[in-house]
């Protein structure tokens, strides 16, 4: 072993401080005036699907639903078949991709 490798137990102890110091930042307690000074924390919630059968396709369905009382948007919607992505497009008016 040269002098210039790194041992397992260094790597770990290392790997832990610099863990425990990047969650420190964590620990700064906020409060809901902070929160509201936040910059666009309280705008409109854009949402995109990706697979839009089965499952994808109820997730579609609540979030069309949601959308004006919720203030959230959907913009996108991605499927491998054509025929399901154009379907999910004009039931959501979201770009397919």
């Amino acid at each position: 072993m040269s002098k210039n490798s790194i041992t397992r137990r260094r790597f770990i102890r290392e790997s832990a401080g610099i863990g425990l110091a990047a969650g420190a930042g964590s620990l700064v307690p906020f409060t809901a005036k902070s929160y509201s000074r936040i910059w666009k924390a309280n705008e409109r919630i854009n949402m995109g699907v990706i697979g839009c059968g089965g499952m994808g396709n109820a997730h579609m369905e609540a979030l069309v639903n949601m959308q004006s009382g919720d203030n959230i948007g959907m913009v996108k919607v991605c499927d491998i078949y054509d025929k399901r992505l154009q379907m999910a497009a004009e039931k959501t008016k979201a770009t397919a991709v």
